[in-house]
C-alpha cells in the first residue's frame, strides 16, 4: 500500500515537472522535420504496448524498493539537465523515470515485458544538435566519394574536393541536408518500429541496424550522382525544386528496398541453416 501511495505522489509530481518536457518534445516532432521520425517510433511504442498489454495484466504486481533508487537516480538526472539546460538529458530522465516507477511500483517482470517499448520511446528522442553536426561531416565526404565514384564509373569527368563534385557544366555541393544524415537516421528509427511490432530477433535487429548507415551513404551518393546526370541535361534546375525533392524520395525508397533485401537474405540463411540441422 505504501509504495503504491509514493508512486502515485511520484506520478503527480511527474506529471507537473515533465509537462513541459513532453510539449516540448511533441513541438519538435512537428515542426522540425529532422526530428519527424521520432512520432513515428512513439506511435510504434505505444503499438508495441497495447500488444502486451493482455500479458502485463496476467502478471503480479511485486514491487521492489530497488526501483526507489533508481527513482531517485532518475530524479538526479533530471537535475543535471536542468542545471545544465541540456534538453537531451532531460528528456531521457522521463523515461528512465517512467522505467523506474514501473519497476518499484510493479516489479522486474513488468519491466523486462515493457522493456522494448520503453527503448522505443527512448529512440524517439531526437539526438543532440552538437552530435548530429559531429556525425553530418562526415557523411558528406562519405556520400560525395561515393557519388565521384558512381560517377566515374559511369564516364563522367568530375574532380572532388572535400564534399564539392566539380564537373564540366556544374559545381554541386552536398550540403548539410543532403548529407544522408535524416535518412540514416529515419532508416534507424524504422528499424526499431520493425523490431517493436514484428518482435524480430536482437541478433537481426542488430544486423539491420549496422547495415543503416552504409546504406544510406550508397543510397545519397547514388542520388547526388544521378542528380550529376541529370544536371547534364535540365541544368541548375536538377538542383532545387520538385526535381530535387523526387530524387530526394526515390533514393529513401531506394534505400529502403536495400534494407529488405538485408532482411530477405537474413532469412533466407535462417531458413537454409533450418534445413540443413
Amino acid at each position: 500500500m505504501l509504495s503504491w501511495l509514493a508512486a502515485s505522489a511520484a506520478l503527480v509530481a511527474a506529471a507537473s515537472i515533465y509537462a513541459p518536457v513532453v510539449s516540448g518534445l511533441g513541438r519538435q516532432w512537428y515542426e522540425d522535420p529532422n526530428a519527424a521520425y521520432g512520432a513515428l517510433v512513439a506511435i510504434a511504442a505505444a503499438f508495441a504496448i497495447r500488444q502486451r498489454w493482455f500479458r502485463v495484466r496476467t502478471l503480479t504486481a511485486a514491487g521492489s524498493w530497488c526501483g526507489l533508487v533508481a527513482v531517485a537516480g532518475a530524479a538526479a538526472l533530471y537535475g543535471v539537465g536542468s542545471l545544465a539546460a541540456d534538453v537531451f538529458v532531460l528528456r531521457v530522465s522521463l523515461i528512465a523515470f517512467a522505467a523506474a516507477v514501473l519497476w518499484f511500483v510493479c516489479g522486474s517482470a513488468h519491466l523486462r515485458l515493457l522493456a522494448v517499448p520503453l527503448v522505443l520511446f527512448l529512440v524517439s528522442i531526437p539526438l543532440p544538435s552538437a552530435v548530429v553536426t559531429e556525425l553530418t561531416m562526415p557523411l558528406q565526404l562519405a556520400a560525395s566519394q561515393c557519388a565521384a565514384g558512381l560517377l566515374d564509373i559511369a564516364g563522367v569527368d568530375v574532380v572532388r574536393n572535400g564534399n564539392v563534385l566539380t564537373l564540366n557544366y556544374i559545381t554541386l555541393e552536398v550540403a548539410e541536408a543532403c548529407s544522408g544524415m535524416r535518412s540514416a537516421v529515419t532508416l534507424l528509427a524504422l528499424v526499431a518500429v520493425y523490431w517493436g511490432i514484428g518482435g524480430a530477433p536482437v541478433r537481426r535487429v542488430l544486423m539491420l541496424a549496422a547495415a543503416t548507415v552504409p546504406v544510406a551513404i550508397a543510397g545519397n551518393g547514388l542520388r547526388v550522382a544521378f542528380t550529376a546526370v541529370l544536371a547534364g541535361r535540365m541544368g541548375e534546375d536538377a538542383v532545387r525544386g520538385v526535381v530535387h525533392d523526387a530524387t530526394g524520395f526515390v533514393a529513401f525508397v531506394v534505400m529502403c528496398l536495400a534494407l529488405a533485401g538485408v532482411q530477405a537474405l537474413a532469412m533466407r540463411r535462417v531458413r537454409t541453416l533450418e534445413a540443413a540441422v
